[in-house]
């Protein structure tokens, strides 16, 4: 079922969405909360670096919400030019991994971030 004929469960205040939004901040980036790429939107959006991070509650480890969520990622990526970082529960109670595993993720992906950005230009 596509996003839009569900209702929305806006994640921004819960404890998992806080914590990854405050270890990007951490690491140096700017973070925007709730960002619209077409019909979806991603937890946290890093500007400057043209990607996005994703918060997974316990439902994200259902294999339907699984097949959801890489089908997601991969129309945010082919349409909107951003690559998806996801986080679950066990990565933001390990703050220093997650900075790291978050540094690593942006070094991976800068080496295209004008392409990516051209690409999705007019869905972000």
């Amino acid at each position: 079922m596509p996003q839009w004929d569900r209702p929305v469960e806006d994640t921004t205040g819960t404890r998992g969405h806080r914590a990854l939004h405050d270890a990007i901040v951490a690491v140096g980036f700017d973070v925007e909360d709730e960002h619209a790429v077409g019909r979806y939107s991603i937890d946290c959006y890093v500007r400057e670096a043209h990607l996005g991070f994703e918060f997974d509650g316990p439902k994200h480890g259902w294999r339907s919400a699984k097949k959801r969520d890489s089908e997601r990622d991969l129309w945010i990526r082919e349409n909107g030019g951003i690559p998806i970082m996801r986080v679950t529960d066990r990565d933001v109670s390990r703050r220093s991994e997650l900075a790291g595993r978050i540094r690593q993720f942006i070094i991976d992906n800068e080496h295209d971030i004008a392409d990516r950005r051209a690409q999705g230009w007019a869905l972000v």
